[in-house]
C-alpha cells in the first residue's frame, strides 16, 4: 500500500498545474552609447501583477542558465531547458521589451525621442502550442529625455517601458494577457 501511495503523491507531484508560470525576458534601452539591458525588469514586473491580480496566475521563481538568456534570448533553449526541469509547470511566458532613441534634430527644433515596445510569448508545456501577441508600442512623441546624455535617456526609456503596461494609461495589457493566457 505505501508503494501505491508514493506513486500517487510522484504522479501527482509531475502533474502541470496551470496555475503557475515562469517567466522570462529581456528589456533593452537604447541610448547614444549603446545598447543596455535593463535591471529592473519593468515591463515582467508589471506582467507578473496583472496575471496574479486579473487572472490569480503565479509566478515561480526558476532559475535559468544564462546561456539561453544572455543577449537575445534562444526561445527553443528555454523551451528545452524547462520541459527537462520544471515538471510541475504549465505556461512559459517569454518576454521581449525595447526602447529606442531617436536622437532629434535641434536645428528643426525637434526634440530627442524614446519610444518602447513590448510582446510576448505564451508556450503551453503540455499541448506545444505557441501565443504570440502583436507588438505593442507607446505612442509616437510621448516620451522625450531632457538631453541625450545617458541617463536622462535610460530615465525615458524606464517611464516609457512603465506606460507599456500601466492599466491607467495602457488599458490593453489586461486584453493582451487574456489573449495570451486563455
Amino acid at each position: 500500500m505505501a508503494g501505491k501511495q508514493n506513486g500517487l503523491k510522484a504522479a501527482v507531484a509531475s502533474m502541470k498545474d496551470s496555475s503557475k508560470y515562469i517567466i522570462v525576458g529581456s528589456e533593452t534601452i537604447q541610448t547614444r552609447s549603446g545598447v543596455v539591458a535593463s535591471t529592473e525588469n519593468i515591463v515582467i514586473t508589471q506582467f507578473k501583477s496583472g496575471a496574479a491580480r486579473q487572472f490569480g496566475l503565479q509566478a515561480v521563481n526558476f532559475s535559468i542558465p544564462g546561456q539561453y538568456t544572455s543577449g537575445a534570448i534562444d526561445e527553443d533553449g528555454v523551451i528545452s531547458y524547462i520541459n527537462r526541469n520544471a515538471v510541475s509547470i504549465r505556461y512559459l511566458v517569454i518576454c521581449h521589451a525595447e526602447t529606442q532613441l531617436e536622437e532629434g534634430i535641434p536645428e528643426y527644433k525637434l526634440p530627442p525621442l524614446t519610444t518602447a515596445s513590448r510582446h510576448f510569448s505564451l508556450y503551453n508545456l503540455v499541448t506545444g502550442e505557441t501565443t504570440h501577441n502583436k507588438t505593442i508600442p507607446t505612442p509616437p512623441g510621448a516620451f522625450s529625455p531632457a538631453n541625450l546624455q545617458d541617463l536622462a535617456v535610460v530615465a525615458a526609456s524606464r517611464d516609457a517601458l512603465r506606460f507599456l503596461g500601466n492599466p491607467k494609461t495602457q488599458p490593453g495589457l489586461t486584453e493582451i494577457m487574456r489573449e495570451i493566457l486563455q
